[in-house]
């Protein structure tokens, strides 16, 4: 469900208006709109390498998690590409804030299930497994990176819509993952009673 989610998100509200999702996927809507190839199997094409290496690096529960997510994720993308041409709207700040809310919501579930789509996922899980960063933040960064290139390619405007987007995803899929109740614990150690 949340791989159905995230991808239908992509397709109605991303794609488009010429906005990227993340990561891997984000790559690929870029050959999607330069070449029209199909998203999804360039997700899961390009997400080999990385599971390759995250054998290595993760234990295999993790591994076979990821490979789930990343061919439902990838399905997803291409089960629901006729979405794109019923896009919800025609405001672009709408479908960037639209977009990045369902898609973070998916990602979130995906996460707190312990599950991951590969790609910039798997990336993020490598940083917060040795660098203890939030993965909403880690996937940001690399995103930001994305959407720098793209406003080569596509123009300014459709790249700060993608960008105010992708940090809605990952304020999102933050939210999801902690829950909306956080609370927080301090301890005091002290020698006064």
């Amino acid at each position: 469900f949340a791989s159905v989610l995230a991808a239908a998100a992509v397709n109605l509200f991303l794609i488009p208006h010429q906005m990227l999702s993340g990561g891997l996927s984000g790559i690929a809507i870029i050959l999607y709109l330069l070449f029209k190839w199909p998203v999804g199997l360039l997700v899961g094409m390009m997400n080999v390498p990385l599971f390759v290496a995250s054998y290595r690096l993760l234990d295999t529960q993790s591994v076979i998690i990821g490979l789930y997510g990343m061919f439902a994720f990838s399905f997803s993308l291409d089960a629901t590409a006729f979405l794109v041409q019923y896009s919800l709207t025609d405001d672009i700040l709408l479908a960037a804030l639209c977009g990045g809310a369902a898609s973070g919501f998916g990602y979130g579930l995906v996460f707190r299930a312990g599950g991951n789509g590969g790609g910039a996922d798997l990336i993020a899980i490598f940083v917060k497994k040795y660098y203890a960063f939030d993965i909403g933040a880690v996937i940001f960064v690399i995103n930001f990176i994305l959407m720098t290139t793209s406003a080569f390619l596509f123009g300014f405007k459709p790249a700060m819509y993608t960008l105010l987007s992708m940090y809605v995803t990952s304020a999102v899929t933050d939210k999801v993952i902690e829950g909306f109740n956080r609370k927080k614990t301090v301890t005091i150690i002290s020698d006064d009673c």
